[in-house]
C-alpha cells in the first residue's frame, strides 16, 4: 500500500469531483469508512484490508484537533482513494425503480365498497369519518381486508375517504 498526505488526495478529488465542499466529503468518506471497518487502529502489517484508508488514529485524537493538524496528520491509501473516486463513476448495477406500490398491491378495490358505504354514513348519521369507518367495519375491523390492526385499517380508510373527497 502507498500513503498519500491528506492534501494530496484532496487535491485529487478535487480534479476528479468538482465540489465545493471536496475536503469536507472526503473527511467524511475517510471517517465513515473508518467507523464502519470497527475500531481504527494506527495501520500496521495486521490491520485488515477495510483499515486502509488512513494510518492516523482517527478516534477521539481527530476529534480534538484543529482542521489543519488533522489534515496534516492524516494520510490516505492511494489505491482505496482511487477505488472510491471511481465509484462516483461507476454505471448504475441496477436500474431505480419508481417508489410507488406496484398497480394492483393495494386494498383500493376492497376498500372501494366500504367508502362508498362510509360516504352514506357522513356527513348525516356520524360525526366524523372515522366514526364511519369504525361503523362499517366494526370494531374488530374483521370487514377491512389487510393484516393490520384495526386502528390502521381506520387510518387507511379515513386517509382514503378524505382523499376521494378532494
Amino acid at each position: 500500500m502507498s500513503f498519500i498526505s491528506f492534501n494530496e488526495a484532496l487535491a485529487r478529488v478535487r480534479a476528479r469531483l468538482n465540489l465545493p465542499n471536496s475536503e469536507d466529503v472526503l473527511w467524511e468518506a475517510i471517517r465513515d469508512r473508518r467507523v464502519n471497518a470497527g475500531f481504527p487502529g494506527d495501520h500496521d502489517e495486521e490491520d485488515s484490508a477495510a483499515d486502509a484508508w488512513t494510518d492516523y488514529h482517527l478516534n477521539t485524537r481527530a476529534a480534538h484537533m484543529t482542521k489543519a493538524d488533522r489534515n496534516a496528520h492524516t494520510k490516505v491509501d492511494l489505491d482505496s482513494l482511487m477505488a472510491w473516486l471511481d465509484s462516483f463513476f461507476a454505471a448504475p448495477t441496477k436500474e431505480r425503480r419508481d417508489p410507488h406500490r406496484p398497480k394492483g398491491t393495494g386494498f383500493k378495490d376492497h376498500d372501494a365498497p366500504i367508502l362508498a358505504e362510509m360516504a352514506k354514513l357522513y356527513p348525516g348519521e356520524c360525526s366524523s369519518a372515522t366514526e364511519a369507518a369504525w361503523k362499517v367495519i366494526g370494531r374488530d375491523g374483521k370487514r377491512a381486508k389487510g393484516n393490520g390492526s384495526p386502528e390502521s385499517k381506520i387510518d387507511r380508510l379515513v386517509r382514503a375517504f378524505n382523499g376521494s373527497r378532494d
